[in-house]
């Protein structure tokens, strides 16, 4: 049976705070990835209508994941129904305080990642930047961009990161966060099988 794992994006402002690591880490020392190395996926309207710039920021994001070198797995364009989705709606996590920016469900088979949804929140008010409401980002905007490239490194099988960087568990508005050497690293070590860097940095939540 494939069950769903809830891995919730949370926003606080910059502080001294311990996330978790940047590579899960299950008990047994196994890894949990995509069941292929090849992740088909769709954008949906729900993501691409929110604005003139979120298909192409989507597809930005996406693309500086499948620019890293050294490993095997791809995002790649054309999913089905019953594939992976990049969404805009309400992940479920406006109880929280604040609530999240975004959040991704990750269904698994064992160790297996069997399909992911990349969910922003378009529910809760807040305000991100797609590129077109002003040449840099304003201070008061999340990078979507950004937002999206944080949710698919959970989607790949990627956990937070104690560092400040791309997979931190919080992002600051008027911020960009690019692909960094950590989740480069993390990629690496889930799908390149002869990857001997640096492993996790501790339990993954």
């Amino acid at each position: 049976r494939h069950s769903p794992k809830y891995l919730i994006f949370l926003f606080y402002s910059r502080s001294v705070r311990r996330s978790f690591s940047f590579i899960p880490y299950l008990p047994n020392g196994s890894r949990e990835k995509v069941a292929e190395r090849d992740a088909h996926y769709s954008i949906d309207a729900s993501y691409s209508n929110q604005g003139p710039g979120w298909n192409g920021r989507a597809n930005n994001a996406i693309n500086s994941w499948n620019a890293i070198g050294n490993t095997p797995f791809r995002f790649l364009a054309n999913g089905g129904d019953g594939d992976n989705h990049v969404q805009a709606g309400d992940p479920s996590c406006s109880a929280n305080n604040p609530p999240c920016l975004a959040g991704t469900v990750r269904f698994t088979n064992g160790n297996a990642i069997t399909q992911f949804l990349v969910i922003i929140n378009v529910f809760d008010g807040y305000s991100f930047y797609d590129g077109t409401q002003a040449p840099t980002i304003p201070t008061n905007y999340y990078d979507l961009e950004s937002a999206t490239r944080h949710e698919l490194g959970h989607a790949l099988g990627l956990c937070h990161s104690a560092r400040g960087n791309l997979m931190a568990a919080g992002f600051a508005a008027g911020t960009l966060y690019p692909i960094d050497k950590d989740s480069k690293k993390g990629d690496r070590f889930l799908y390149n099988p002869n990857y001997t860097g640096v492993g996790p940095e501790g339990p993954c939540f």
